[in-house]
This record gives C-alpha cells, structure tokens and sequence, in this order.
C-alpha cells in the first residue's frame, strides 16, 4: 500500500528528500551516504535549487552518546557551546567513532541544525559499583538533562536502553521514568529499534519497549527505527534490524546499511544499524519543523509516518528499487 505525500510536508527516502515543490537533488545533504542516488524532481521541469528547501536552520537536536570527537569537520559548526566545553579533549573516543558518525550523519540530512551531544559517558556520568549499573544511571541521567533543555524539541537515541548482553532485561525504571519526563518536557524521542533481529516486542526488553511506547505518559512522542538495506533486488529490511510487529505505529525505517559518516579521527568510516538510520529520522523532523513550524509535536511525528511509502518488510524480492522510507 501506498501512503500519500501530505501537500507541504517533507518526507525522508533513501535516496533523496522531497516536498510538495520537488526534491533534493543528492549533492547536498546525501551525497557521502551509500545508496542515495542524484536525482532531479519528478515534480518540476528545472532541477530544484537546494538554497530553497529546509536545512534544519532555527533547529535543535540533542544526541545522547558517549563515543565522540567534538573537533570533527564534518559537524563543528553545529555544536552548540555547551557541547563543547563539556568535550574538552578532541581525541575524546576516538578509539570509537560512533557517537560522531551519528551526529554526522545527522547534519548530512539537516546541515544548519544546531546540534548538543550529551554525554551519558563525561557529562551525566555516574559512577556505581558495576560498570552496566553506571550506564543505566548515566543514560537515565542523560535523558533529565534533556528534558531541561528548553530549545530542543528532538532527542535522538542511538543507544540501547539496558545494557547489551546475551539476555537484555526490560527497560529499569528509572530509564523509564526519565523517557517520559523527557517526552512531558516537550520532546520527539527518535530511538533506534535495535540489532537484534527480533520483532518488538519478543523478548523482554522490545516488550518494554513497545510498553513504552503505548504507554499514556509518553503522548505518542517515541519514534521507534528500524534499518533498511538496499541491493540490486531493492529496498528492504536489513537482517540484523529489529522489525515493527507491536510497535506499528511508532515505527519507520530508514537506511541503516554501509552508511558513510565521521569517525574519531577526523576522517570518515562506514557503519551498519539502527543506531546509524535514527540521526536521519531526526533530521528529517528539524527540517519538518523548520518548513512547517508551530505544529504539534504528534503531527510532525503523523506527518513523517503517514507520508513514508508502505512496503512489506519480510525480506522478499520482489520490489524494485525505491526511493521510500518504509513503515512495516
């Protein structure tokens, strides 16, 4: 099933992002991501200039990581000055570039965005007697941080809940209380679903997670992603990607599969996950509120996934290739 493009609205797809007057052509904000192909609008009779479409401009995101280079080229002028001076050291993490290949990924799609990266392993951290105990306090930590941030209206987790393990527990209490006051203090939460290849609400921890999402407290402002991948037989969900099952309505998928962005080093490396496809939904609502602003949090949030291209996500063959986000 085909879901309309809502006239005015802009919609997020592997290989470019459109709106009611035309596309990005892919030299602006998709040009270093694997899979995104230049294209001209097959809305206009002239390729669009990018100067007229969003750039996140006038928007705040907040990132909560722990594995970041805050001197990375490819983000600097988005950090707000509270994300850099609690990141003192320019080689913080740089054994590790995921948190900047997030945030870099996020200002591929939203490049005027301002960005601050909390850090749930520097700034929040709380030391406790084991070392998966200092990350839930850290994280819950973290998301209260946020929750006082008054600009931000995006908080973006590329993270787990819980500690990974072979077994992941429900979500603690205390992480779960701290998700909502961030969603009470005026907040979409874009997280990323997962890697563990299991439908939401399998095992205990997605069970928690679909919980939380439906729960009353959270007013719909969890955006649950998945990751795509696309080949030669098309666009479809990744293998390692957690899928919707439970969690449809809050669930979108975007492409989470050799995806190009910073490392720690100040150079570039390509990652795979869900923690990779979450930035660019993020970044997808900055430009959403940027061109229709004064809306509810859950419009931007119904606009996003009502606009993305409903496909099957069951790993068939048989669609060609598209430019769509796909809800599952």
């Amino acid at each position: 099933m085909i879901l309309r493009v809502i006239p005015s609205y802009i919609v997020l797809t592997t290989y470019f992002l459109t709106s009611s007057s035309g596309v990005f052509a892919n030299g602006t904000p998709f040009e270093d991501i694997i899979g995104a192909n230049k294209v001209h609008s097959p809305h206009a009779s002239i390729t669009p200039n990018p100067e007229e479409y969003p750039t996140g401009k006038g928007e705040k995101v907040i990132v909560i990581e722990s594995r970041f280079n805050p001197g990375h080229d490819a983000y600097l002028s988005n950090l707000t000055e509270s994300t850099i001076d609690h990141f003192k050291v320019p080689t913080d993490g740089k054994f590790d570039s995921h948190g900047s290949h997030v945030t870099s990924t996020l200002t591929k799609v939203a490049p005027k965005a301002a960005i601050r990266v909390i850090d749930y392993g520097g700034e929040a951290y709380v030391p406790a007697f084991t070392s998966k105990n200092s990350q839930v306090y850290s994280i819950a930590k973290a998301l209260q941080i946020a929750a006082q941030d008054e600009k931000a209206k995006i908080v973006n987790l590329s993270l787990s809940l819980t500690p990974q393990t072979r077994y992941m527990p429900a979500i603690p209490s205390l992480t779960r209380e701290a998700m909502i006051k961030v969603a009470r203090s005026g907040k979409l939460i874009v997280m990323a679903a997962g890697n563990q290849h299991v439908p939401l609400g399998k095992d205990d921890y997605t069970r928690s997670l679909v919980s939380l999402a439906n729960d009353p407290e959270m007013l719909g402002r969890l955006i649950l992603v998945g990751a795509t991948k696309c080949d030669i037989w098309g666009e479809r969900l990744a293998d390692f990607s957690d899928s919707a099952s439970q969690a449809k309505e809050h669930f979108i998928s975007a492409p989470g599969v050799k995806i190009v962005g910073a490392n720690a080093f100040n150079g570039e490396t390509i990652l795979n996950g869900t923690s990779m496809a979450a930035p660019q939904v993020s970044a997808a609502l900055a430009l959403l509120m940027e061109a229709q602003p004064g809306l509810k949090l859950e419009e931007y949030k119904e606009a996003l996934l009502k606009s993305a291209r409903q496909e099957s996500l069951n790993n068939s063959y048989i669609f060609p290739p598209k430019p769509m986000v796909m809800v599952s």
